[in-house]
């Protein structure tokens, strides 16, 4: 049985994540959860400083959302990526929106940004409206999505409360991307008919595209394993 694991910057497990992985991978695949903070005692988690470069946002086992810097999560996501591997992991998937381009692997590791930057190529997309929960996060969202070749204009509007602003601000937009993992299946179909109405843009989720991206992969991984 192949198996598949899911690195989450938080703490494991987070089936609201994971849901959304397993209902399109195949029946046969098997997920391992691993967080970058399990076993890490809560109160030692720095709080955000206000110049952290990229804030992202992650929950604890308690359910707890907190607000980490990325630069200080980055080692100990690299540990959590060795102890999937350990464990026997035939592909990763990263469940956060952050690059961490520093990160090691063995096997193949999927990045929920990268799979949306090659769905836009494949559209001759560049122009992308990229809406993120909060302001600080704007500077290291434009950063990343410049260095992927596209022309990002930035909205922060957490969801559903700024829906009526992404609707508003994706008018003459061919692409929405929602730069964020961890939107539930409702709120991204919610999104979608609100644009219908009023603009042609297509939206990118890029929990969505990962996971159907990793779910890609352990097919074909599935497939070798067949003809092995």
């Amino acid at each position: 049985m192949p198996t598949v694991a899911a690195l989450e910057i938080g703490q494991s497990p987070r089936p609201d994540l994971v849901a959304e992985v397993r209902a399109v991978l195949p029946d046969d695949v098997h997920v391992l959860e691993v967080g970058a903070l399990d076993g890490i005692d809560p109160a030692t988690v720095p709080p955000i400083r206000p110049d952290a470069a990229n804030p992202l946002s992650t929950r604890l086992a308690t359910g707890h959302q907190i607000l980490i810097d990325e630069a200080w999560v980055a080692p100990r996501l690299q540990a959590a990526v060795r102890r999937a591997e350990d464990a026997g992991a035939d592909a990763l998937l990263l469940l956060c929106a952050g690059g961490f381009h520093d990160l090691t692997n063995d096997r193949p590791l999927v990045r929920p940004a990268e799979a949306v930057a090659r769905s836009l190529r494949e559209r001759g997309i560049r122009t992308i409206l990229v809406v993120v929960p909060w302001p600080g996060q704007i500077p290291a969202s434009e950063a990343k999505w410049r260095a992927q070749g596209f022309d990002p204009v930035m909205l922060d509007a957490p969801l559903p409360d700024g829906l009526d602003d992404l609707v508003e601000a994706a008018e003459q937009r061919e692409a929405v991307v929602l730069d964020f993992v961890g939107h539930p299946a409702n709120l991204i179909e919610r999104v979608e008919r609100a644009l219908e109405a009023r603009s042609a843009a297509q939206v990118f989720d890029l929990g969505r595209y990962g996971a159907q991206a990793l779910a890609d992969l352990a097919r074909v991984q599935s497939r070798a394993g067949s003809r092995s």
